[in-house]
């Protein structure tokens, strides 16, 4: 585009102009007129196909999130609507907002699944306006600006750079300034399919011991095996990476030059530090790293993953702007995952921090953190000299500390208002005694200690303070569904005095209870913990997985008869997941639609399905009550086929257009689970839920 003007021109006009195109520019947004038969290919008065909301100033949620496919046969740049204005959209739009009332500010950010996947956006404002997005924030997702916008309708478009080929992501409408394309846990969705590289390369046979990688050897920081539906969701273990091996081109196995696969890099040891032995068939398999944060910052660290067939996956920023690795597999293979962690920059630098592997949608940024977060500075307790130690020994594992008293007169959370105490990040909070209620010597450094504390009484609350050998200090409260403070210090580098406060929630209150120092899963819940009447494993908390069969013997896959012509027995759409449990749900994203009408199967069955099954679930639980259900932004049908043959169908449900099937009598076997929408040939995508929590509906 050129700009002009004449002698006439204001220079103080010239130069805003020449600002506002700067910042056009750098943004990625540019707005123009549409010229004189330039909308010709575009219908924006058609019905979008993901559909339309009404908005005024104040809407809720905000950001509204919509799921979109977008793409299609319009090449956007050929028709003239402005130099940012690219990639290939479809004549109808996508979906439309109605402005009932005049907006400051309406922002629409486009999200994909794919991280890598590059797409666009394209806005037609009530005044016939087009405004373009591209890249914009260092990310490949798009954002368009209508500022002061007016009533009326906003049709809008999204685009990828590929003729007739789907895109899948969510739209973002938000009136708030300050959300953005990367915004953390707020515009990165919870289903963002994450970069990965996968070479089909594999490693040379002749690799040398000790200049290489070495899946053989043992690994530095234990192992696990896992099957598909494991629970809690994330697992997480605790290590220490980093080393003096340049991490390899993994090609050919050599450490001269650099890499040649430009997210494998750092350095590492030999040995992998952790070792993932995967049953079962699922969907997607994700590997996370956090590192801990040293002085406040976190190092930069990458992830190197072989897979059971020998190629090399790795990670350095699982997306543009975010520095944590991340590596996924879709449609993970059986066998052995060897994991290394490398320090980015620095050889024989350890890098401490937390192995998350996860089914469940997620990523480093928007995975549960297991680790506890410290605190560099905290005042009004004692740290003065002390004698007569005991050693922190964890042999036999817990180490117990029984007959203690905790609580006391500091209020910590007014002694460090810096902290905006009651902060839940910190948990720094309670009453306590200055000196501390036990001082113990580490003999050595530990990656990871769990600290926590147990009252007597059931019905007390108490808090928890430890300080590290290393300064840093560490805050607890309530967990595992109890009152009692449990604490996970990850990647503790120093030997020396441990010192812990057993605190009250209530002023000069006095608790007593038995303090509890592990490196495995004990926790307030477990088995044999003093304190705890009924001990019981909580799923959302517990740190060691529940054990699932790897090899589970299921009926025969036979076609149930139906008078719809489904074809229960054929290949499923999105794939197939095994579960031995479903108390937290089993999220499976989805879309929904085909050209089968499901009313033949019963009265309650309504809506358009495809002949095969959206997905495929093998459950092996012992459970007796089974849900599943769809929340997509659109009205949407469920059918779920059973073991025993029937057939179940709902619509509507939970004062919500999302669609519930309950099966009260859920025995083990093969569930097939079709998606439905009310047009013929349309698709709806969001999300199914399968759970044994009756609690759990989309109404909530």
């Amino acid at each position: 585009m050129m700009l002009r003007w004449d002698n006439s021109t204001n220079p103080a006009d010239a130069m805003k102009l020449t600002s506002r195109l700067v910042f056009a520019l750098f943004t990625g947004l540019l707005t123009i007129v549409n010229p004189a038969g330039a909308q010709d290919a575009l219908d924006p008065a058609a019905d979008p196909e993901a559909g339309t909301v009404a908005l005024i100033p104040g809407f809720l949620p905000d950001p509204l999130r919509v799921p979109i496919v977008g793409g299609g046969e319009v090449d956007v740049n050929s028709r003239g609507l402005g130099q940012s204005c690219v990639g290939f959209i479809s004549i109808a739009p996508d979906f439309r907002v109605t402005a009932q009332e005049g907006f400051s500010l309406l922002r629409f950010i486009y999200i994909s699944d794919t991280i890598t996947t590059d797409t666009t956006l394209v806005v037609r404002s009530p005044d016939g306006k087009y405004t373009c997005g591209n890249n914009t924030f260092g990310t490949f997702n798009p954002m368009v600006d209508a500022v002061n916008g007016s009533v009326g309708n906003y049709a809008v478009w999204v685009g990828g750079f590929s003729p007739n080929t789907p895109v899948y992501g969510d739209l973002y409408i938000t009136t708030n300034s300050g959300i953005v394309p990367g915004s953390t846990g707020v515009v990165v969705p919870m289903a963002t399919a994450l970069p990965t590289i996968t070479p089909l390369l594999t490693p040379t046979p002749t690799a040398v011991s000790g200049l290489t990688l070495d899946a053989a050897l043992p690994p530095s920081h234990g192992r696990a095996s896992l099957a598909a539906g494991f629970l809690p969701d994330p697992y997480w273990t605790a290590v220490v990476g980093g080393g003096f091996i340049p991490v390899p081109a993994l090609n050919e196995q050599t450490v001269i030059g650099s890499s040649s696969l430009p997210e494998c890099g750092g350095y590492t040891d030999t040995a992998p530090d952790f070792r993932l032995e995967w049953g079962g068939r699922s969907t997607r398999l994700r590997f996370h790293f956090v590192p801990v944060a040293v002085d406040g910052i976190e190092p930069d660290a990458s992830l190197i993953v072989q897979s059971p067939d020998g190629q090399w996956n790795c990670n350095r920023d699982f997306a543009p702007g975010f520095a944590r690795p991340s590596v996924e597999f879709i449609n993970p293979a059986a066998g052995m995952y060897h994991i290394w962690v490398a320090d980015e920059d620095n050889p024989g630098t350890s890098v401490a921090g937390v192995i998350y592997v996860a089914e469940i949608a997620s990523t480093p940024d928007t995975v549960r953190q297991a680790a506890t977060l410290p605190v560099t500075d905290l005042f009004g307790l004692d740290v003065g000299e002390v004698t007569g130690m005991v050693d922190l020994v964890l042999s036999p594992d817990p180490h117990v500390i029984g007959g203690l008293t905790g609580g006391g007169g500091l209020n910590i959370a007014a002694t460090n208002p810096d902290l905006n105490q009651p902060n839940p990040a910190f948990a720094c909070q309670g009453f306590y005694s200055t000196t501390p209620t036990a001082v113990l010597n580490l003999p050595q450094p530990l990656s990871y200690l769990r600290v926590f504390f147990v009252g007597d009484d059931s019905a007390a609350n108490p808090t928890l303070i430890v300080r590290m050998p290393d300064g840093q200090w560490y805050c607890g409260d309530d967990s595992f569904s109890t009152q009692n403070p449990t604490l996970n210090i990850i990647g503790n580098p120093s030997s020396g005095i441990v010192r812990v406060w057993a605190g009250s929630y209530s002023p000069d209150e006095f608790i007593r209870g038995t303090l509890y120092f592990t490196r495995r899963d004990a926790a307030p819940s477990s088995a044999g913990v003093v304190g705890v009447a009924t001990p019981t494993l909580t799923i959302a908390d517990a740190l060691t997985p529940v054990a699932l069969p790897t090899a589970v013997i299921l009926p025969p896959l036979v076609s149930v008869q139906n008078s719809a012509g489904l074809d229960s027995a054929a290949e499923p759409v999105s794939g197939t997941v095994s579960l031995g449990a479903a108390i937290t749900p089993h999220m499976l994203e989805a879309s929904g639609g085909g050209v089968i009408d499901a009313a033949p199967l019963g009265e309650a069955c309504t809506g358009f399905v495809p002949a095969p099954p959206d997905y495929r679930v093998q459950w092996t639980g012992t459970g007796t009550f089974l849900r599943f259900y769809f929340v997509a932004f659109g009205d949407t049908t469920l059918v779920v086929s059973s073991p025993d043959g029937t057939w179940r169908c709902n619509d509507d449900s939970y004062a919500s257009v999302n669609p519930t099937v309950d099966m009260t009598n859920a025995t083990a076997g093969t569930y097939n689970v079709w998606i439905g929408t009310f047009s013929r040939g349309m698709s709806v995508r969001g999300t199914l839920y399968i759970t044994e929590d009756q609690a759990r509906n989309p109404g909530n």
